[in-house]
């Protein structure tokens, strides 16, 4: 998990950082997926630390009754980093 894009972009993310982008994930507007936020949770909380999370363990904390899918959880780290990209253009503008 720690090679990831959306992983190493959270890791130069301050405590601010973390928060205004929480409310950006948690507004419709800008992210309409449950469980970006769910994802966005758990590596907020290991990221800034620098703290090793796997892929499995990110799985599982999200779908729990569903067998591990990297490819579903490609995707929404791909749609995570997008949304956290986004967040920092808007913030920049």
């Amino acid at each position: 998990m720690q090679t990831t894009l959306a992983y190493q972009l959270l890791r130069t993310f301050t405590k601010q950082d973390i928060r205004e982008a929480r409310k950006w994930l948690a507004s419709p507007y800008h992210n309409q997926r449950e469980d970006l936020q769910q994802l966005f949770e758990q590596l907020a909380t290991t990221a800034p630390e620098g703290l090793p999370l796997s892929r499995e363990q990110a799985w599982k904390a999200l779908f729990s009754n569903q067998p591990y899918d990297d490819q579903q959880l490609r995707l929404l780290l791909s749609y995570l980093y997008r949304c956290l990209e986004n967040f920092l253009l808007h913030r920049e503008a």
